[in-house]
């Protein structure tokens, strides 16, 4: 659509691979991902073969484009009929919405990560970083 194709930078109408996934941690459904690729990042490259193992390791060793860094914003948000079967939990249980942007080290975005996590199975904590050194000098 057209936000995902902003926030990758393509044109809309672009070729993109997308990836469904549910992860599990000890055998529970905890997050529903959807991954979307660029085509073009990724040439020659199969839905079935982005499914098999590491979107990151793929990106990395069939592109050479290494996720240098990624941008996320977290939200609360209500798991609509599909999300509560996929991750088995009732319909408007609460969830935290991730959707993170990934870009190589020339800042290329090569990642959207849409993740709808079961709020109560995380604890996510946030390292900010402060404004560092200013390079500018102040007058004294």
């Amino acid at each position: 659509d057209v936000d995902e194709a902003h926030a990758l930078d393509l044109e809309p109408g672009e070729a993109v691979l997308v990836l469904e996934r549910v992860r599990t941690a000890d055998g529970r459904p905890v997050v529903f991902s959807r991954d979307v690729v660029p085509a073009a990042r990724l040439p020659g490259v199969s839905p079935d073969r982005l499914a098999r193992g590491s979107v990151y390791d793929l990106l990395a060793r069939d592109a050479g484009r290494t996720v240098h860094h990624g941008v996320v914003t977290i939200e609360p948000s209500r798991a609509d009929r599909r999300l509560a079967k996929a991750l088995g939990v009732r319909s408007g249980a609460l969830l935290l919405y991730l959707r993170q942007v990934d870009y190589d080290r020339e800042g290329v975005p090569v990642l959207l990560s849409h993740e709808h996590h079961v709020a109560d199975a995380f604890e996510f904590s946030v390292v900010r970083r402060g404004p560092g050194q200013s390079t500018r000098r102040e007058p004294r």
